[in-house]
């Protein structure tokens, strides 16, 4: 969910994306080692920040947009359901469209502008932390918090304006490593975890952008139920379906395995280090960049099969994807393309 054009630094969201937008100058910003998606930096939030909608009908799923060009009146977020109408919108006069960060729930009954949380009533419920990852129940927020000197890693989770549920220590994940959350699932009271480069740390520094580990925990003990590590810390990334069940290494070679038990289902040759962005809500497809050298396009795998469902053109840059809830599809960005990409091989261009 990139406007036109976004500028760096962390990763967000059970595969629902923070980004942070630069007016209409700059680059492509580069992707997290975690989920593929830009980095992602602290914006203080505006308390003053009061949307004026048109919410979008009860029930109804729904995708955010942000402008395409920089509006003076203040920022406006257009809802869009999946087969491309407008269905609402969002708009928040006292936040400048040159500089801001956003990201939603799975199912778009949330939205987050500058670190607040609000419904998609426009109810504001209150500061999210900037990397927490939405759970799959669409309702709960899970987070690695990073060490201080007073307090070790915890994993967190919470719902938007109370206190976390649940609060356990993690061990240290590194000297230049930190934890996040790939996806976390409540009901099956499980996360998977990710230890891989703290950009903080490591920024423009040699050996950058890698995976050191990732495990299946229990959410409310912090109990590790698998652990696979990378010896030595591998380029790459790693991703997860919302619900935990399968992990997906992407280290120049994609491999998809069973968190529960790291045994192998799948693999596939190609694409670039770190191509993979999400899986689909079921767990069948990849988004993901395909191609060799310096040719590479979006597209969408069958991951059992190696079967291309759909493909960009040719230097169509991924920019971001993230699975849509209780199906197969895809949400979509290749530079500034915004599309719903259906388990069929539909493409369905989102106004923008």
């Amino acid at each position: 969910m990139l406007a036109a054009v976004a500028v760096a630094v962390v990763i967000a969201a059970g595969g629902v994306l923070i980004s942070v937008l630069r007016g209409s100058g700059g680059g492509t910003p580069p992707k997290s080692v975690i989920t593929g998606s830009p980095p992602t930096p602290v914006v203080t939030p505006s308390p003053s920040a009061i949307p004026v909608l048109v919410a979008p009908p009860v029930g109804v799923a729904v995708i955010w947009i942000p402008p395409r060009v920089a509006d003076v009146t203040g920022l406006r977020l257009a809802a869009v359901d999946y087969t491309g109408h407008m269905r609402g919108s969002l708009a928040f006069p006292t936040v400048p469209t040159d500089v801001y960060s956003w990201s939603q729930s799975p199912d778009g009954a949330f939205v987050t502008v500058n670190g607040v949380v609000f419904t998609s009533t426009g109810q504001r419920l209150g500061v999210e932390v900037e990397t927490s990852t939405w759970a799959d129940d669409n309702r709960h927020l899970c987070v690695a918090r990073p060490a201080t000197p007073a307090s070790p890693a915890r994993l967190e989770q919470y719902v938007p304006g109370a206190a976390a549920t649940t609060s356990v220590a993690l061990p240290p994940a590194g000297e230049t490593m930190r934890w996040s959350v790939a996806a976390c699932d409540p009901a099956g009271n499980r996360a998977v975890l990710v230890a891989a480069t703290d950009p903080a740390i490591t920024s423009g520094t040699a050996g950058a952008f890698e995976v050191a580990d990732w495990r299946l925990v229990r959410l409310s003990t912090g109990e590790v139920l698998m652990d696979r590590a990378f010896s030595p810390p591998q380029p790459g990334s790693v991703v997860a379906t919302p619900d935990t069940r399968l992990v997906a290494e992407d280290t120049g070679q994609v491999t998809v395995r069973d968190s529960a038990t790291a045994a192998l289902l799948g693999h596939q040759i190609g694409g670039g280090v770190g191509g993979v962005q999400a899986f689909s809500w079921e767990g069948t497809l990849l988004a993901e960049a395909i191609g060799q050298g310096s040719t590479f396009r979006a597209a969408v795998v069958d991951w059992r099969s190696g079967r291309i469902v759909w493909q960009a053109p040719f230097n169509s840059f991924l920019k971001e994807a993230f699975a849509l809830p209780g199906t197969d599809d895809f949400y979509i960005d290749t530079t500034g393309r915004l599309q719903v990409v259906q388990s069929d091989g539909t493409a369905v261009t989102l106004p923008y």
